[in-house]
Parts: structure tokens; C-alpha cells; sequence
């Protein structure tokens, strides 16, 4: 059963302190909550709305000021693709992106352009560096939509992204067989028995 339904991260952050009173002391919680938040909060009972997910990705990977820069580049890209849809979805992109492209005639499209978000830690472990340019960079001029879409997907791919379900279900169950990586953290799970 729902506990509460947020639909704004102001709200959210004000109900914050009496979440962690109320389920502070579950570890298991708290250790999956550092492989992803969103999926703690729900798990916890508490249900969010797609565009507060939306928005406190961004908010937990990138900060208050990267996450209002990626909102707004994602409008911009919507609005000049005539349509709304996941920038960070390659088969999105492929239906909406690549036609974009090849319908303005300005360029050939290459069979498939594919790019996955290859994230490489520094020696200090503490950024995230892409190890190859954006194959869509030759298509910049392509489109309006492309210039921010390049802007978008640059900072995108400089925070790696919350972990998955399965690897949240992992984290939950105090799976310590492997290492786990978490957003800019890497470490062990250790069964405190």
C-alpha cells in the first residue's frame, strides 16, 4: 500500500526527514538506497510520479544546476523534434532523431549510429571521463534539434547512472559475492552478522 504520492521534489525533500525517521533503521534499505534512491522511496511505499523520477535523477546524479541545464536542453530538443521522447533511449533516438536528420537531405545517415555511454573513472575514481566522441557530432548541423541534443548527451555522459532494478535487488538482499558499483562510489557489501 502507497503511503504518500509526490509530484514535486520540493515536497518530497520537505517530507524528508520524517521518511528517514520513519525507515532510517532498515539497513537494508539504506545500503540499496545507495544503488538507487528512487527505487528505495518506492520500495519504502512511497509513490512518485514519472516526472519527479525524471527530475530527481538528474538531482542526484548532477546537482540543482546541471539538472536545470539538462531540463533545458531536453525542452529545446523536443521542441525542435515536434515531439516529446527519452534522449537517453537509443531506439528513440533512432525513430525520432534519424529521420529528423535524413529528412532535412543536408546529410547522408550511416547505416546505424550507435553510442553507448562508455565511462571510464579517473585515477582518483572521482569523475567520469567519455572514452569516444558522440558519432552524432558529424550531424550537427543536420538539424536543430542536434545541437542541443550533443550538449545534452555530453553532460549525460559524464555521471554514470543509478543502478538498475537488479542490481538494486542485489544491494537489498546484501548480495556481497561481487563488487558492486554505485554512482561515483565502488566498494565491497559486507554482511554485518
Amino acid at each position: 500500500m502507497k503511503q504518500k504520492k509526490f509530484t514535486t521534489l520540493r515536497a518530497l525533500q520537505a517530507e524528508m526527514p520524517a521518511i528517514i525517521k520513519e525507515h532510517g533503521d532498515n539497513t537494508d534499505i539504506a545500503r540499496a538506497a545507495l544503488v538507487n534512491p528512487i527505487l528505495a522511496l518506492e520500495m519504502s511505499g512511497y509513490e512518485l510520479s514519472d516526472e519527479l523520477k525524471h527530475e530527481l535523477d538528474y538531482h542526484i546524479r548532477f546537482g540543482p544546476e546541471k539538472k536545470k541545464e539538462l531540463l533545458r536542453l531536453e525542452k529545446e530538443v523536443h521542441k525542435a523534434a515536434g515531439k516529446s521522447f527519452e534522449l537517453r533511449d537509443d531506439e528513440s533516438l533512432k525513430k525520432i532523431i534519424h529521420p529528423l536528420i535524413a529528412k532535412k537531405g543536408r546529410v547522408e545517415l550511416k547505416k546505424q549510429v550507435q553510442y553507448s555511454f562508455s565511462l571510464k573513472a579517473d585515477k582518483a575514481g572521482a569523475t567520469f571521463k567519455k572514452e569516444q566522441s558522440d558519432p552524432y557530432e558529424v550531424y550537427r548541423d543536420a538539424h536543430p534539434a542536434m545541437a542541443p541534443l550533443l550538449a545534452y548527451r555530453k553532460i549525460e555522459s559524464t555521471v554514470a547512472p543509478l543502478g538498475s532494478e537488479k542490481l538494486f535487488k542485489r544491494a537489498l538482499k546484501g548480495d556481497t559475492g561481487k563488487a558492486v558499483t554505485f554512482n561515483r562510489v565502488r566498494f565491497r557489501l559486507k554482511n554485518s552478522k
